[in-house]
């Protein structure tokens, strides 16, 4: 198996089993808990479920995670494949995307972390921990969005690796998902832009692994 077709599998697996579970695994698993709910009386809430789930909630984050780095990986490898005219724009998404990255490691972290501290009984500070890490979270519509913006205008001006076409949606999306982070537009549109974002990188993959045989 070569780099390219690895890259594609990559791109394929990734990112729709990384939706399948947080998406759907998840609360299949773990449970759903009311979203209108303040933050830190939903923190509670979450820290109390994941009490009764602990070994569920720990690896379904796990998973994820681990299924997110595949696909930030396989973003980053399409994005240094790029040559010519896109090359230069393919290398600054190829170093954002790994960079991106810490912002899932260290908000699973923190989340695992608040775990183990509301076990031992301290809830004050399990709550705190749980709601930096959502916190943390918010930042990732940013490294994603301009990563994905970075690559698309780079498919666009290579022309040769994806559709011009892909590219343009590609980096469509990712200005959407950029500016609805400075807007602060709301978590369910915001979701639906992420799940496009997902579709976009599943297609790219197939059409790459295609291209590849």
């Amino acid at each position: 198996m070569n780099i390219r077709t690895l890259n594609s599998w990559l791109l394929i697996i990734c990112p729709i089993s990384m939706v399948l579970v947080w998406a759907v695994l998840e609360p299949i698993l773990v449970g759903t808990i009311d979203e209108s709910l303040a933050p830190s009386v939903y923190a509670l809430d979450y820290l109390e479920l994941a009490s009764d789930n602990e070994f569920a909630v720990r690896f379904i984050n796990m998973l994820g995670l681990l299924f997110l780095s595949g696909t930030m990986t396989g973003l980053a490898l399409l994005g240094r494949s790029l040559q010519g005219n896109g090359s230069g724009l393919g290398s600054l998404a190829a170093f954002l995307f790994p960079v991106g990255l810490a912002v899932p490691v260290i908000a699973v972290g923190l989340s695992l972390e608040a775990y183990g501290t509301f076990a031992a009984g301290f809830t004050d500070d399990a709550v705190s921990l749980e709601l930096l890490s959502g916190a943390v979270w918010t930042g990732m519509p940013l490294f994603w969005g301009l990563g994905f913006v970075l690559l698309g205008l780079g498919i666009v001006m290579e022309k040769t690796s994806l559709p011009v076409v892909l590219g343009a949606l590609m980096a469509l999306v990712g200005g959407l998902l950029f500016i609805g982070l400075l807007l602060s537009l709301n978590d369910g549109l915001g979701f639906v832009v992420f799940l496009l974002s997902i579709l976009i990188t599943f297609i790219s993959g197939v059409v790459l692994l295609r291209r590849s045989d």
